[in-house]
């Protein structure tokens, strides 16, 4: 989504990222200009909020819309079991509200682009992002594993990660993060798995293992989305706060990150997040407030328009990021943690 090789806009490298870095970080502060929308918003960006930049996935990855969930079927499991209880763990600090944070997301598929829109790690601006977030790797069971065939190294070749890694041989300050799940892993492998009290401590286990032998600074939870899709079941929703909490417990002696990337429609939210519960033991929240319409519906809309239309019914006018912030943050989602 931007010029990474400096060849096109004659604006050097990475002109949309860059634009965005300097209004952020820029020494004369960030002010954005006036927008003057149908309506009367109830958000505005401030110097403290920060950006979360997802790149583009490719047509298989985007073709579906993000708010519209089966059925929920009533259930006798919507009952999450073995809940452990939030005092157990002491919470983390919170980021400091100064921090204005670019976060990116780099895709291992983007190896495979043909002529000058192939991007490797190499292609990297390491000062460009203060966090990147590697994606994806699969989860088979209970264990993390790598997607690609080249993710890891071996004796006669360096692995995408081992070379993502080298950046910080420029910036020692930068953060890498791995994320595992996306679209086209399901919900179905997350539920079977955080179901199993067995199946759900193995996987913390192995996930900071595997974080840790590959030198990350943390784990990126992409489960679209718990309590809908093919797979998941109501329960998912508590399920998922159980395992954020158990994650984080596991992860905290040794500094780890632990984010998540989450969906920004209502039933989404409404049927996967216990957003008060998950903020308090996620360092970060990367709100995808992206494909909010799309080739699915009937009408045209923005993909992810900031506000609503005049025009809009009110289903329509909650799919539009200023709603979606709104929303997180009103039912406990720090400011200071919510990306976009």
């Amino acid at each position: 989504f931007d010029d990474f090789n400096g060849q096109f806009c004659n604006q050097g490298k990475y002109p949309l990222v860059n634009a965005v870095k300097n209004a952020l970080k820029g020494s004369g502060g960030f002010n954005p200009a006036p927008v003057i929308p149908t309506f009367r918003p109830t958000f505005r960006p401030s110097p403290n909020t920060p950006i979360f930049i997802r790149p583009t996935r490719p047509t298989q990855f985007t073709n579906r819309p993000i708010f519209t969930q089966p059925t929920i079927r009533s259930s006798s499991t919507t009952k999450a079991i073995n809940i452990i209880d939030e005092r157990e763990f002491t919470e983390r600090p919170r980021p400091s509200t100064s921090k204005k944070l670019v976060v990116c997301y780099h895709t291992n598929w983007a190896q495979y682009r043909v002529g000058q829109a192939k991007f490797l790690p190499e292609n990297i601006d390491p000062f460009l992002c203060d966090m990147i977030i590697y994606s994806f790797a699969k989860l088979e069971g209970d264990r993390l594993e790598p997607f690609e065939w080249n993710d890891l190294s071996t004796s006669w070749s360096k692995g995408m990660y081992e070379r993502t890694m080298a950046l910080k041989n420029q910036n020692p300050n930068l953060k890498i993060l791995i994320a595992v799940g996306g679209w086209n892993a399901g919900s179905g492998p997350f539920s079977s798995m955080v179901k199993s009290n067995v199946l759900r401590k193995n996987f913390v286990q192995n996930s900071l293992k595997f974080v840790r032998d590959n030198k990350f600074d943390g784990l990126d939870l992409d489960w679209e989305y718990p309590g809908s899709r093919e797979g998941s079941s109501p329960s998912d929703k508590f399920l998922f706060t159980q395992l954020v909490m158990e994650l984080k417990n596991a992860y905290r002696p040794f500094n780890l990150l632990l984010t998540a990337a989450v969906g920004a429609g209502y039933e989404t939210i409404s049927n996967g997040y216990e957003i008060d519960k998950i903020s308090k033991h996620l360092d970060y929240v990367n709100l995808m407030s992206y494909d909010l319409h799309g080739s699915w519906e009937s009408f045209l809309g923005h993909n992810a328009p900031l506000y609503p239309r005049r025009n809009e019914s009110p289903d329509q006018a909650k799919l539009n990021v200023e709603w979606a912030v709104n929303y997180w943050l009103s039912q406990g989602c720090p400011k200071e943690k919510l990306l976009v």
